[in-house]
Formats: structure tokens, sequence, C-alpha cells
């Protein structure tokens, strides 16, 4: 019983010690000006400028596009939060009881930070997984109004490299 005891006062006073020592970390929402990302797949890479209050469903578009894919399937952004937890942010019609969903979160809502790697996961059969890193912040020099594709390096790979393939063997 005494240990009983002890365990709750322990509780009782350490615990809510230990949750006013916690940090809020605020996020910023940032609604001006345009992030730069390098975004690679394979050994293809693309520099693109994407406006912070653009949504996430349009940057999948952008990615999609300067890739040559095309937009036929679901998908999702991978990152990680302000206390390092993996978060995800899905499609609209993905099945997800995420808070959010692609098409009602824009990019400067991302607590995203020069640097930083996050993935945009495209098509869940075939797994494509583009990597995005944070080149530069929002900031007068970063200035673009729509999503642009500032550079291009390498080829991409074929989104249905074995299609032919596929489409004969069900004849």
């Amino acid at each position: 019983m005494l240990r009983a005891i002890a365990t709750l006062c322990i509780g009782c006073v350490f615990v809510p010690a230990w949750k006013r020592s916690l940090l809020q970390v605020e996020r910023n929402i940032t609604e001006e000006g345009a992030y730069i990302f390098n975004v690679s797949l394979g050994k293809a890479r693309c520099k693109i400028a994407v406006p912070a209050d653009i949504s996430l469903d349009e940057l999948a578009y952008g990615i999609l596009d300067a890739f040559d894919f095309d937009n036929d399937h679901l998908y999702e952004f991978i990152y990680k939060n302000e206390y390092g937890v993996e978060e995800r942010i899905a499609h609209p019609y993905a099945d997800s009881d995420h808070k959010y969903c692609t098409d009602d979160c824009p990019v400067g809502y991302l607590p995203l930070y020069k640097g930083m790697t996050f993935i945009f996961h495209f098509d869940f059969g075939d797994d494509w997984e583009f990597k995005i890193q944070v080149e530069a912040m929002p900031s007068a020099e970063t200035n673009y109004s729509e999503l642009t594709v500032v550079e291009k390096r390498g080829t991409p790979p074929e989104q249905y490299p074995n299609w032919e393939e596929d489409y004969e063997d069900d004849d």
C-alpha cells in the first residue's frame, strides 16, 4: 500500500512539473514568398520554386508534371513535425483519418526549415518516393507567384516501364 501511495505522490508532484517544463514550439505559418525545393527521384532532379500559399495538392501536381508522370494515383506527403514525430498529409480521396488533406493544406503550413527533407509518396502500388529538400525559405529573392520549375537535371524514370508487357499479358 505504501508503494501505491508513493506512486500516486510521484505522479502528482513530478508529472505536472514535467508537463510545465515542455517547451511549446510555435508553428510559423508562412503565407508569402516562395520556397525553393530540390526534388529528386532516382538520378533525376528538379529545382522548383513553390509559393507558400499554394496547396500541397498543387505541389503534388507540379512535381508530377516536372517528372513527366501522369496524375492518376493517390499520394501523401510525409514529414517530421516540430517534435520529430512523423506526420502524413494525404490526398483527399485516400482512406485516411488524418487531420488535414492535401487540398486544404498550404505548403507554408508545414514546419519547414532550410535543409529539411521530406517525402512525396506517390502511387501506393508502385511506391514512388520523391525526396524533397528545402533549399531556400521564402524571401524577397524567392518571390514567385506560381509554382515554377527553375532547373531540371537527369532523365526521370518511366512511370510505367513494363506497361506494354503488362498490357500484352492481359490479351
